[in-house]
């Protein structure tokens, strides 16, 4: 994670990504930050919940007497629900109105972050469109026309891509730190049980990384040799079938064709290998926090119930973002290639063009 962090082509991206945005990068950090709190108000209203449910039925026997729960039972009682059943009814309208705001929340966020994606996407193939309108023939004349098309095509699909798995990246980070600042106050021993967890986790997970930047640069070299075998092949079509030559470029573009594949099943495969490994050990863990909390922490069982809800959904933004390196680090050859053709475009010297060139 940190090789991909201090790498300069995500630096630049980012930037990018960022001048284009502009204010609308605070506007959708909020959202994501609103969404996460509502996320983890609702799981914290848990507590009180499963005691005032033990209040209703005493065979359930639940101690309701940490000091967390009682403050939320008297934050209660303040607004005037001082009964048991309105206490619950209560909580349970709380519990609808927390989900009717999230959804809002998170409906506007999806939106507008899929809007900031795909503008972002438009704007960077537009831009490069225009580069190549814009530069001097000399210089355009040198650029492999399947190098710029799998540039303009596949390379900014990629783009795309790692766009909107850079957003979701950023979204399951605060949905992480929210979970994470949860579970510290409701107990801290146990939190540090499962972040040595997580820490380990990182740790294994970290040469998928570098294997995703590899086979995204695999990627993008087979990719343009595909574009050069069907550039090659449609401009001397005549002349192949004349002398039956079409088997030779039908056999190379299956080739590159089958190697491109192969390329992404290799990071299809260590994205679901990871996340099988890391759901099955998560497990294990969670099983070993119940029992240390029933019997040496001696955790109040409401507490328990809460870090387990949050524990398990802690896991889900933690392999999200473990993802999106590896996604973003297998996008990253991608907009490398973009960023060198384009600046060799918009950094050309005008005075070489050629004004009255005639194709």
């Amino acid at each position: 994670m940190l090789v991909i962090l201090r790498s300069r082509t995500l630096h630049a991206y980012v930037r990018n990504f960022l001048d284009y945005v502009g204010w609308r990068a605070l506007v959708l950090a909020l959202l994501i930050l609103a969404g996460a709190l509502l996320e983890g108000i609702g799981i914290v209203l848990l507590i009180p919940f499963i005691v005032l449910l033990s209040d209703l039925d005493a065979s359930v026997g639940i101690d309701a007497k940490s000091k967390m729960t009682q403050s939320m039972l008297d934050i209660l009682a303040a607004v005037g629900l001082e009964q048991t059943i309105t206490q619950v009814i209560g909580v349970l309208i709380a519990f609808v109105f927390l989900a009717v705001l999230r959804g809002f929340v998170l409906w506007q966020r999806d939106i507008l972050s899929a809007s900031l994606t795909l503008s972002f996407v438009d704007q960077t193939r537009i831009r490069m469109f225009r580069a190549l309108s814009s530069a001097p023939w000399s210089t355009v004349s040198y650029l492999r026309h399947a190098a710029v098309q799998h540039v303009i095509t596949s390379d900014i699909s990629r783009i795309s891509a790692g766009s909107e798995l850079m957003i979701r990246g950023s979204i399951s980070l605060l949905f992480f730190l929210a979970y994470l600042v949860l579970a510290i106050v409701l107990s801290f021993k146990l939190t540090i049980l499962v972040l040595a967890f997580l820490a380990i986790a990182a740790l294994l997970l970290r040469p998928l990384q570098s294997r995703a930047r590899k086979l995204g640069e695999d990627m993008s070299r087979l990719g343009e040799s595909v574009y050069e075998v069907l550039g090659s092949f449609m401009s001397g079509l005549k002349l192949a079938k004349s002398i039956n030559a079409e088997g030779q470029f039908v056999d190379e573009f299956e080739r590159n064709v089958k190697a491109l594949r192969q390329s992404q099943i290799r990071f299809s495969r260590d994205q679901v290998g990871a996340r099988i490994l890391f759901q099955t050990s998560g497990y294990l863990v969670v099983s070993c926090v119940v029992a240390i909390g029933l019997f040496v922490t001696q955790t109040p069982l409401p507490v328990l119930i809460a870090l387990i809800v949050i524990f398990s959904r802690l896991s889900g933004p933690f392999l999200a973002i473990q993802q999106s390196f590896q996604s973003i680090a297998q996008m990253l050859p991608a907009f490398a290639t973009y960023e060198s053709l384009l600046v060799s475009l918009e950094q050309a010297p005008n005075e070489i063009e050629l004004q009255d060139y005639r194709h």
